[in-house]
């Protein structure tokens, strides 16, 4: 049920907040796209400054939050300082994800384990 609604707010480039059950805080951004298993968002500051781009698996979403002060604050200041950059990758897996990226980035950010510090920055340099 969560994916519809979440394409939902894609379209209309709806500034959220969401919870994932592998971290205690919070993703800030605009969702740049849904697959089946995989969001990536265009994440943001509390400042409204572009800080990255981020992808996990829907599965590990707990709650989805959106259209409060905060948020339209946010968006406010996305309007006025925000840098808008674009992800764009055509593959439907976070494996697959992964790898094209590594083919247009220098380098990605691969979090092995539940928590924010653990996580290895790498370049994929072969695949299968």
């Amino acid at each position: 049920m969560i994916i519809p609604e979440l394409k939902k707010l894609k379209l209309q480039e709806e500034l959220v907040s969401i919870k994932r059950d592998s971290s205690e805080n919070d993703l800030t951004g605009i969702i740049e796209f849904v697959t089946n298993d995989v969001v990536a968002l265009r994440l943001y500051t509390d400042d409204g400054l572009f800080d990255g781009f981020t992808l996990f698996e829907i599965s590990q979403i707990s709650e989805v939050i959106w259209g409060n002060r905060a948020h339209k604050a946010i968006a406010l200041l996305i309007q006025k300082y925000g840098e808008k950059r674009r992800l764009s990758v055509t593959a439907e897996t976070l494996i697959e994800i992964a790898a094209e990226l590594s083919d247009i980035k220098t380098s990605i950010c691969l979090y092995h384990s539940f928590g924010e510090d653990n996580f290895d920055i790498c370049k994929i340099v072969g695949r299968d």
